[in-house]
């Protein structure tokens, strides 16, 4: 009895040892990035988006970089494989990680598009009307002084 419980001990340290090491990285963070690119320039669009989504999962990225990998993704899901769904959440996944203004306009836009695509209008619509809302919010508050005092 005492056996079988070293050897069960065992087995299990096994396996978690085979666990942890399939999640370090085989290439460099820059290799991995290449590789990605590499694959979309040979139009394994598939096999692409998955090497950007281990880049993305695997190396510590930036928030910027984070966007911009997230962007990349999405673009490869609604431009070249058609699979509004996925694209659609990687742009959410945007919104939280860089809220900043200069992205914001076209991710929204690419939004709108994706929910059109999934025949999803009333959420398209929202969106839209959401999107126009905070540029009107963020120009309301952006006050002009002309020339004779006069502000608008």
């Amino acid at each position: 009895m005492k056996q079988f419980s070293i050897l069960v001990v065992c087995m299990i340290m096994m396996i978690m040892i085979g666990c942890t090491r399939q999640d370090q990285p085989n290439l460099s963070k820059e290799q991995t990035r290449n590789l990605a690119n590499e694959l979309y320039n040979r139009q394994l669009f598939k096999q692409s988006a998955a090497e950007y989504e281990r880049y993305l999962n695997i190396y510590k990225l930036d928030e910027t970089e984070q966007a911009n990998i997230s962007y990349t993704i999405g673009d490869i899901y609604f431009e070249r494989l058609k699979d509004y769904e996925n694209a659609l959440a990687y742009y959410i996944r945007i919104k939280y990680l860089h809220p900043k203004e200069e992205l914001r306009r076209e991710v929204d836009k690419k939004i709108v598009a994706c929910l059109e695509r999934l025949e999803r209008t009333e959420d398209a619509e929202q969106t839209l009307k959401e999107s126009t809302s905070l540029d009107r919010a963020r120009s309301g508050s952006k006050k002009t002084t002309r020339r004779g005092g006069r502000t608008n």
